[in-house]
């Protein structure tokens, strides 16, 4: 059961491309009051976010989704020119979760704290692969 917990935090990008949630940033110790301050968020991968508070209000908007890597483009590092991971292919279980995360240019639209891209693709709860045997308390 761990082990299918864990290829699940790992298949976040393979299994949504779009996403609109509410989002409290902040603990309740029961089911928040419908009053509570929240933001309605939209998300389309890769990059695309748009936060609105409860009255309709714009807080944050980006398309970014069209990045361009033309002629002009210059980079120094290799890291800059990996695929967006809906454009790699993992390792699958028989589930169909990811066992293993391919290298590929990972991100979420971040807003406000890391929190709210930590919860979009939870990988950090299992790491890009099984830890091996050989490694015991790693």
């Amino acid at each position: 059961m761990a082990a299918m917990f864990r290829n699940l935090c790992r298949s976040s990008p393979w299994k949504w491309q779009s996403l609109r949630f509410e989002y409290w940033d902040r603990p309740f110790e029961a089911a928040p009051d419908p009053a509570a301050s929240f933001v309605r968020a939209w998300l389309r991968r890769p990059g695309a976010l748009r936060l609105e508070n409860p009255g309709g209000q714009i807080l944050y908007s980006t398309t970014g989704i069209n990045d361009s890597r033309d002629i002009f483009y210059v980079s120094a590092t290799r890291k800059s020119w990996l695929l967006p991971p809906h454009l790699v292919t993992p390792v699958y279980d028989d589930a169909g979760l990811v066992r293993r995360r391919p290298e590929a240019a990972y991100g979420e639209p971040g807003f406000g704290n890391g929190r709210f891209s930590a919860a979009l693709d939870p990988v950090e709860l299992a790491g890009n692969a099984p830890v091996p045997l050989e490694f015991p308390g790693s």
